[in-house]
């Protein structure tokens, strides 16, 4: 048995009592009795009554508290239904329950529903304030030593959402990792953790990893998989096979996905279906199909959006590549609505030289500023498309030098691909 368990009700109490500052005669007071007697109980030479007990319970404010072993149980259930209204989005009454459950802070020596209680706490503040959950996640640290798995793999399961939230893709990964290995010992699996396990191999440029493992999540997840899901993952598969120049396999899971979708009336996934269905055309060279399905799916986004963004960056390259006239204008509006959105506002302006690729300065950009911002962001496909485009310019140019450099940085692109 662990110290924690061979605790008696009157030596809890006692850490609590002095904890609170309250002295043995203050105590006594509450149940008429004096020190000594309160001394006698705390050295387990006597016990409480049950009306006595109850009355201590009130005065510490710890009635809601599992000080008994039988109120262990149904406490960790209640904190599980916590998080689970939680996850609902249900807030007000997710903090209220807060304030409840909160009363655990007052026992430390139930260090492992005090842990379980300050991971729900941390995915509670998720929904609410970052800065606080990451500030409670950093406090929780201390109470890892000795911690159950399933403790420790929230803690691991927080961080990486922490650090995905703000982008930190491979310390993410790296918590995500652990957290994964804790759940293996369980028969539980974490659909959010493997999802995002998931995204954070595509982040990172790590595509056939992201493929393994979003393939094996559909196949974990088969049968209880809710449409939402069902359509998202089928989605990051088609656009993890177009990075791995695989659009064949892409347009298979999509036109599945459309049938589907367009069936049940499920306009949150259709918009997203047929940009990455412009996408797989594109990669093709299908340029009118890619333009029309890229075009429809504005019918399905709002203005401003990422979504909108990258919709609009390959509608306009595709008028590129096909020489409209249309393309100019399209390129005007982007420059437009994308001002204050660093990232979409140098591609296009990448854009803008890809239609004067021919001269120096549309060269020199592309090749300094558009591929090294694409590598930093670890786009390594779509570095790949310009070095492409710059390698053919060189070709025809007849720089065997440059040709050669490119060539090069082309390598080094794919070979981070293949290593992860």
């Amino acid at each position: 048995m662990s110290k924690n368990d061979e605790l008696t009700v009157a030596e809890k109490i006692c850490i609590i009592r002095e904890a609170m500052n309250i002295s043995q005669p203050e105590l006594g007071k509450i149940i008429n009795r004096d020190a000594s007697t309160i001394s006698r109980i705390e050295k387990n030479h006597s016990k409480y009554t049950d009306e006595q007990l109850a009355a201590i319970r009130k005065f510490l404010g710890i009635e809601n508290a599992p000080l008994l072993d039988n109120e262990k149980v149904e406490f960790r259930a209640g904190l599980y239904i916590w998080r689970d209204t939680t996850n609902s989005r249900r807030m007000d009454e997710a903090r209220k329950m807060y304030h409840e459950f909160s009363v655990i802070n007052k026992m430390p020596f139930e260090k492992e529903l005090l842990m379980l209680f300050k991971m729900y706490e941390v995915n509670l503040l998720f929904h609410e304030d970052i800065s606080l959950a990451e500030k409670a996640l950093e406090s929780a640290r201390g109470f890892l030593n000795g911690a159950t798995d399933e403790a420790r793999h929230l803690f691991h399961f927080n961080v990486g959402s922490l650090n995905f939230r703000k982008g930190i893709y491979d310390v993410a990964l790296q918590n995500y990792l652990i957290a994964h290995n804790l759940q293996m010992k369980t028969d539980k699996v974490n659909f959010t953790l493997q999802y995002n396990i998931s995204l954070c191999y595509s982040r990172l440029g790590m595509y056939f990893r992201a493929i393994v493992s979003t393939e094996r999540l559909l196949y974990l997840c088969s049968v209880n998989l809710t449409d939402d899901y069902w359509y998202r993952l089928r989605n990051q598969l088609a656009v993890y096979y177009m990075h791995v120049d695989e659009p064949g396999k892409a347009q298979e899971l999509l036109g599945e996905c459309l049938v589907r979708s367009s069936k049940n009336k499920n306009y949150k996934y259709i918009g997203y279906i047929l940009h990455n269905l412009g996408y797989a055309c594109l990669k093709t060279k299908e340029l009118e199909e890619a333009l029309g399905y890229f075009q429809r799916a504005f019918n399905y986004m709002k203005e401003g959006q990422d979504s909108y963004f990258e919709n609009l960056y390959y509608e306009t390259q595709c008028l590129i590549f096909m020489k409209n006239p249309l393309s100019k204008e399209r390129l005007s509006y982007a420059k437009v609505i994308s001002a204050g959105n660093k990232h979409y506002e140098l591609l296009f302006n990448s854009l803008s030289h890809l239609m004067t690729l021919k001269e120096n300065d549309s060269i020199q950009f592309i090749e300094q500023n558009t591929i090294q911002h694409l590598i930093n962001k670890c786009e390594y496909f779509r570095a790949l498309e310009y070095c492409e485009l710059l390698e053919d310019v060189f070709k025809r140019q007849n720089k065997k030098t440059k040709t050669l450099e490119i060539g090069v940085l082309s390598r080094d692109i794919l070979r981070r691909i293949m290593q992860g």
